[in-house]
């Protein structure tokens, strides 16, 4: 992803490649380790329109918010307002909306965020 931010193809097959290792707790432990966050969200930025990114980032943040730490964590960089900007601009991609509807309940599950949401 970092040599090839000008790619579109790089990307997509990279954010959906994040994506399908997030299926163990290990896995999110170590890609939380290595800045995949913020990886994700540059090419949210960078791609808006193009919804492979947009579902599989979404996918992404789901999986990452699934503990209260992380939530916490995601929630101060603004993921949040990068997920809505998704189902906006792409308001009928299903793929885009369940995978940024489930990332919303996941960001969800902490009171102080349920407030900000």
């Amino acid at each position: 992803m970092d040599d090839h931010p000008r790619s579109k193809v790089v990307q997509a097959n990279a954010c959906g490649a994040l994506f399908s290792l997030l299926g163990s707790e290990s896995n999110i432990d170590e890609l939380l380790e290595l800045d995949t966050v913020n990886r994700v969200l540059f090419a949210m930025d960078r791609y808006p329109k193009v919804s492979d990114i947009q579902e599989y980032s979404c996918g992404v943040i789901k999986a990452l918010a699934y503990n209260q730490r992380n939530e916490n964590h995601l929630m101060n960089l603004d993921v949040a307002s990068r997920v809505i900007a998704a189902m906006r601009n792409h308001p009928k991609n299903e793929d885009v909306h369940i995978q940024a509807c489930g990332a919303l309940v996941n960001l969800s599950f902490g009171f102080e965020n349920r407030e900000i949401l």
